[in-house]
């Protein structure tokens, strides 16, 4: 039965009560107000989440909650990662700053392409050595806001602001990081992870609001760092050239500056595919402590989806193969002879770890860390909510449910309830209960 939007007792850290208090007063009573305070500069509590950062520490709590910002933060997306060259364009002209936020390089329009790598000895920019230090900042000369079409790496255009940011100050490869509106990013995010154009409406803007939670949180989390999120599975898939789309748009807008909290604390809020029939238990899956709208729920809602039940047949040495190239560095595995689950198994049906046994002894792996190394994708092992682990001679067969680690929103679950009747607010309350929906900002 669908729970009502009463909330439930969550599990979790009280918040010592002097931050719960101020952030009380802040909020005035729970009820958000446009105000005047950037997130930038309100101070930030390191959160007891991180998407597959570390485990948790008893000392740590959730990030705190920025109260009131007056408009929209931008979010630091790193694009490309691994780079050591890359060519700019744009139909204006650009300023190139360094990390002591001197200008290196002016150009006119960069309509031709301008090449900029970085080696050993420092960054060039159109075959000139402008600087070593550790980035370069390239902005449109006139600050102008061109939406995705301003500076372009690669052909690929991702606004007024673009950081190229190096990996460590011994390495010439580097990380191309988008600076852009969060709500700008939403919008890609949800045209890269859910099929927009056959999602009910009221699931795209589910999606959207944990999505903008998800990408906050980590922009409190990661503030020292060079970039908030990547646009990969690791943190959220983004997609640039959606920023004008009319039905990514919708969802974005009708929620916009809506974030969801606990305890008055911002939180990550996962989302996965298709769950198989149950959500999993944060603590299960990335080994932090569990909280209300992390503990799991069950969701008979997602049997249409592709992932609810499948089978993979993958070669014995397949596996080994990749096993090695993980975990060869800490044991010598042999030729795998056998796979099982570990008990206890979780109530999602996923086990916490799997034993190999192979030709040289046995290899205990963490049943994340073990799909993660097989493969996560579509085609390899979806989950490992498995139903069954079958020997067929130089081959294992897996039979299993879900697509994803299973914590938090289920994608599928949560549009079968939009297509129900449910609004966004019922499917965020159902799949992250105990949680709270408040307002942000407002601009």
């Amino acid at each position: 039965m669908f729970p009502s939007r009463r909330k439930k007792q969550g599990r979790g850290k009280t918040p010592r009560r002097s931050a719960t208090s101020a952030l009380r007063r802040a909020l005035g009573d729970n009820r958000v107000r446009a105000g005047a305070i950037f997130l930038a500069g309100l101070a930030a509590v390191v959160g007891m989440f991180s998407c597959q950062e570390g485990p948790y520490r008893e000392s740590m709590e959730l990030t705190a909650h920025p109260a009131r910002i007056g408009g929209q933060p931008v979010i630091r997306v790193a694009v490309k990662t691994g780079a050591v060259k890359v060519d700019l364009t744009c139909c204006s002209a650009l300023r190139i700053k360094d990390d002591r936020d001197r200008s290196v390089f002016e150009t006119a329009k960069a309509e031709s392409g301008l090449q900029v790598s970085s080696t050993p000895a420092g960054w060039f920019v159109g075959g000139r050595l402008v600087g070593g230090g550790e980035y370069l900042d390239i902005e449109v000369s006139d600050g102008s806001d061109r939406g995705e079409n301003g500076v372009r790496v690669d052909g690929v255009g991702y606004g007024k602001r673009v950081v190229l940011a190096r990996e460590s100050r011994l390495s010439p490869r580097f990380a191309v990081v988008a600076h852009m509106d969060i709500e700008t990013y939403l919008a890609g995010v949800l045209a890269a992870e859910v099929p927009f154009e056959r999602w009910h409406p009221e699931a795209l803007k589910a999606q959207a609001v944990a999505s903008r939670t998800y990408a906050v949180y980590h922009m409190k989390l990661r503030v020292a760092e060079p970039y908030d999120v990547d646009s990969t599975t690791m943190s959220q898939v983004y997609k640039t050239g959606y920023a004008t789309n009319p039905i990514v748009n919708a969802a974005v807008n009708a929620t916009r500056g809506q974030i969801l909290t606990f305890r008055y604390r911002v939180f990550p809020a996962y989302f996965h595919s298709t769950c198989g029939g149950r959500t999993e238990d944060v603590s299960r899956v990335f080994a932090y402590n569990s909280i209300g709208p992390l503990s799991g729920t069950a969701c008979p809602f997602c049997s249409e989806s592709p992932f609810f039940c499948w089978t993979r047949t993958i070669l014995k040495e397949h596996l080994a193969a990749k096993l090695r190239e993980t975990f060869g560095s800490q044991a010598r595995i042999g030729s795998v002879l056998s796979i099982e689950p570990i008990p206890p198994i979780g109530p999602a049906g996923r086990p916490g770890a799997f034993r190999v046994l192979h030709s040289s002894g046995e290899l205990i792996v963490p049943a994340t860390e073990f799909r993660l190394a097989v493969g996560a994708g579509a085609k390899d092992l979806p989950s490992v909510h498995l139903l069954e682990i079958r020997n067929r001679g130089e081959a294992i067969e897996f039979v299993g449910r879900g697509f994803g680690h299973g914590v938090g929103l289920c994608q599928y679950g949560s549009n079968a309830l939009a297509v129900s009747g449910r609004d966004y607010r019922q499917i965020l309350a159902f799949y992250y209960p105990g949680s709270e929906l408040v307002k942000l900002y407002a601009m």
